[in-house]
């Protein structure tokens, strides 16, 4: 009779291995702007106590971010990506009195 091998016990080691990408039980980031929703090293699900970054989370309790996403909205207060929008013009002036091209 064949005697079954020990059960793996996980190690402190192996406890700190990263874990593949999409392979967090089903977990993914449910904010519809994240470019991987499924991607991240880590994801948060937002509670009623959260208060990273002094920022009001009430408008997104419930979600799930990703670490990318959450450090975002933690660090911006928004999860708009930002960088799509146009700069506004900056308007050059010189302000040496004596000047012949003072707007340009």
């Amino acid at each position: 009779m064949a005697q079954e091998p020990p059960p793996v016990v996980p190690t402190e080691e192996a406890a700190q291995l990263p874990i593949p990408p999409g392979s967090r039980g089903g977990k993914q980031c449910t904010y519809a702007g994240c470019s991987k929703p499924q991607e991240s090293s880590k994801f948060y699900t937002i509670h009623q106590q959260s208060s990273a970054g002094n920022r009001d989370w009430s408008a997104l309790q419930g979600q799930v971010l990703c670490r990318t996403c959450y450090n975002r909205f933690r660090g911006r207060g928004t999860l708009d990506h930002g960088h799509n929008s146009p700069l506004p013009p900056v308007r050059k002036q010189c302000t040496y009195a004596g000047c012949g091209k003072p707007e340009g």
